[in-house]
C-alpha cells in the first residue's frame, strides 16, 4: 500500500464507494477512531485530533447516506483510518499518555486492540471479491 492509495486531497464524500461495510464493521471502526482520538487529545496533539475528527465526520456522513445494513464506503477513507489507528497504537507503545480510565498495566493491550482494529479495517479495504467480511474481533466480549 502506498500513500497514493489514500487519495490525498480527494473529497472522500464524493469518492467512489466501492467497499460494502456491514453496519457492525462501521460500529467497530467508529469506536476505534474514538479511542484513537482520545490518544491524540490526551497528548495535546491538535493536528492529529483534527485529522481524526475529520475521518470520523466523513465516516458518519457516509453512514448517514446508507439506507440499509451495508454502508458503501470509499477505500481511501478506510486506508486513512488504518494509518490513523496504527499511529495511535505506535504512540501508545512508545509511551504516550493513556486516556483516563486506563492504567499502565493495560498499555500494550490497548495498543494491540488499536492495531488489531487497523488490521481488520485494512483487510476490509482490500477485499476484491465482493464477499462479506467477517468482523475482526468481538465488539463487546463478555
Amino acid at each position: 500500500m502506498s500513500l497514493s492509495d489514500e487519495a490525498p486531497g480527494a473529497d472522500l464524500i464524493e469518492f467512489e464507494r466501492a467497499i460494502s461495510m456491514p453496519v457492525a464493521s462501521v460500529g467497530l471502526t467508529t469506536a476505534a477512531l474514538a479511542e484513537a482520538l482520545k490518544v491524540a487529545h490526551i497528548n495535546l496533539d491538535d493536528k492529529e485530533a483534527v485529522a481524526g475528527l475529520s475521518l470520523l465526520s466523513t465516516l458518519g456522513m457516509i453512514t448517514a447516506d446508507a439506507g440499509a445494513f451495508r454502508v458503501p464506503t470509499p477505500r481511501p477513507l478506510l486506508l486513512r483510518i488504518t494509518r490513523y489507528l496504527d499511529g495511535a497504537a505506535t504512540s501508545i507503545t512508545h509511551g504516550a499518555n493513556l486516556p483516563d480510565g486506563l492504567d499502565d498495566t493495560r498499555r500494550q493491550h490497548f495498543a494491540d486492540i488499536l492495531a488489531q482494529d487497523a488490521d481488520g479495517i485494512r483487510a476490509l479495504a482490500n477485499i476484491d471479491d465482493g464477499d462479506t467480511p467477517t468482523l475482526w474481533r468481538t465488539p463487546n466480549p463478555r
